[in-house]
């Protein structure tokens, strides 16, 4: 399934949500499913339909798939770069 490749504002949004849990630092040594399950028990309803609006291009995917699909397009989006620039703007952790 493609997924979307963000631009700077919605690549930022995300950056934002993310950096409400987790830090560059401490996903670091995570693997991948870790991370998925840790971030998706921790986001709010809320930012999980931002999080899939904002990744995916399918909004049927079935919800089985919907967080292996959104860790796919946040490593496709190049997420640990995303919330480096976020930090070096001045915002998050």
């Amino acid at each position: 399934m493609p997924n979307k490749t963000l631009n700077f504002p919605d690549a930022m949004k995300l950056a934002s949500i993310i950096s409400k849990y987790f830090d560059t630092v401490s996903i670091s040594g995570m693997a991948g499913d870790e991370f998925a399950y840790d971030l998706f028990s921790k986001l709010t309803e809320t930012e999980i339909n931002q999080v899939v609006d904002m990744l995916l291009d399918d909004p049927g995917i079935s919800t089985e798939h919907v967080i292996i699909s959104c860790v796919e397009a946040m490593i496709e989006n190049n997420f640990m770069g995303m919330l480096d620039t976020y930090k070096q703007l001045g915002f998050g952790k």
